[in-house]
């Protein structure tokens, strides 16, 4: 930097050079040599031969060529930028990046970088200096594409449906290089793996069970998701038996075993000489009363099939037997009634009766 002086009360002139916010005179002569490393205010104090002084400035920003460090190019992102951010303003800095495959651009300050392969790309800064005078800076940038787990985005695999207390696999095989983390880890046998095994045990958890694994590359983080799907397939009474009666067959809701809404219930008959039919239901069909067909035999054993994303699991097994005496009762204590307009018995006639609260079309009547 040149600093000069005229007018005033004329020579000698003394120079004082202050460098940044320093207070401490960095030069006495008019001119200063020194190179910033960053963006500086240089001041001048000129004092003439009278002791009056005048004060200018001069604000220096460094040019450099900084590509930026190397970095990955992560699969199913837009692309990395390079380089940093311009001088605002200084119109006689120009930049230059090659080759040109996979820029965005080739003369702005930071462009996007996409390519197909591993590429160096070097960034050539030209400066005009105020003498006409062009200096040039380069610097270069290594951009390595990586792709995801076996170039797929879905590496967490397909969604699992599992019935309680069964296991399964969760993921896909792993790819080489890359580390795997499953979170969260709750049931997963080893959550470090690409493919890992989910053991819930009779434990009761939501329904469904989001899990999501992680793989780390080269700086790339990659992240899929996966749901499990628990069916709670038991029912309340289990291995049980008991004469016809109205009687709720229930899902084990009180301990937490909520089905998913999507879940579809199906009462199959398993052995015995009787037919049954599905005489209620509550609770989205996980609940179901049970009713001998009149007439269809002495007794049947039945299970409940739950059914949800194509998978079934079934319920242990209950009997319903006709009731001593005649189909239909109400257990040990029953209030009886008689069929007919009057609701009494006539002597000697033929009338039938029947247990209150119990439908009379649901008996047979001989």
């Amino acid at each position: 930097m040149n600093g000069s002086a005229t007018g005033g009360s004329g020579a000698p002139y003394s120079y004082a050079w202050y460098i940044g916010s320093s207070t401490v005179v960095a030069d006495t002569t008019p001119d200063l040599t020194n190179t910033p490393l960053e963006s500086t205010i240089y001041t001048l104090r000129i004092t003439d031969s009278a002791g009056c002084f005048g004060i200018d400035q001069v604000s220096v920003e460094p040019v450099k060529a900084n590509a930026g460090t190397d970095r990955p190019f992560c699969q199913g992102s837009d692309g990395v930028q390079l380089g940093l951010d311009p001088i605002q303003g200084a119109s006689e800095v120009g930049y230059a990046w090659s080759p040109a495959g996979g820029l965005s651009c080739t003369t702005c300050p930071q462009p996007v970088a996409a390519p197909v392969n591993t590429t160096t790309y070097t960034l050539t800064v030209s400066v005009t200096e105020k003498s006409g005078d062009v200096c040039t800076l380069t610097d270069d940038i290594t951009v390595t594409p990586v792709a995801l787990p076996n170039g797929i985005d879905e590496f967490a695999g397909p969604d699992k449906t599992v019935c309680q207390g069964d296991i399964t696999t969760l993921g896909l095989p792993g790819a080489s290089g890359y580390n795997y983390t499953w979170a969260p880890g709750s049931y997963i046998v080893n959550n470090q793996v690409a493919q890992t095994t989910y053991d819930a045990g009779i434990n009761v958890v939501n329904v469904p069970l989001t899990y999501s694994v992680t793989a780390e590359k080269s700086g790339c983080v990659f992240v899929d998701w996966v749901d499990v799907y628990t069916i709670y397939f038991q029912v309340t009474p289990r291995n049980d038996t008991w004469c016809d009666s109205p009687r709720w067959i229930s899902q084990e809701a009180d301990a937490g075993e909520v089905n998913s809404p999507e879940a579809v219930y199906t009462w199959e008959k398993v052995s015995g000489d009787a037919q049954f039919y599905v005489a209620s239901t509550r609770n989205n069909g996980a609940d179901a009363i049970l009713r001998l067909v009149p007439g269809s035999g002495n007794s049947v054993t039945f299970r409940r099939k739950t059914t949800l994303n194509g998978v079934s699991c079934y319920s242990f097994l209950n009997t319903i037997n006709i009731c001593s005496g005649g189909g239909g009762g109400c257990g040990s204590d029953c209030e009886i009634r008689v069929t007919g307009g009057s609701g009494c018995p006539l002597p000697g006639g033929n009338y039938r009766v029947y247990a209150k609260y119990i439908d009379p079309d649901d008996y047979y009547f001989k």
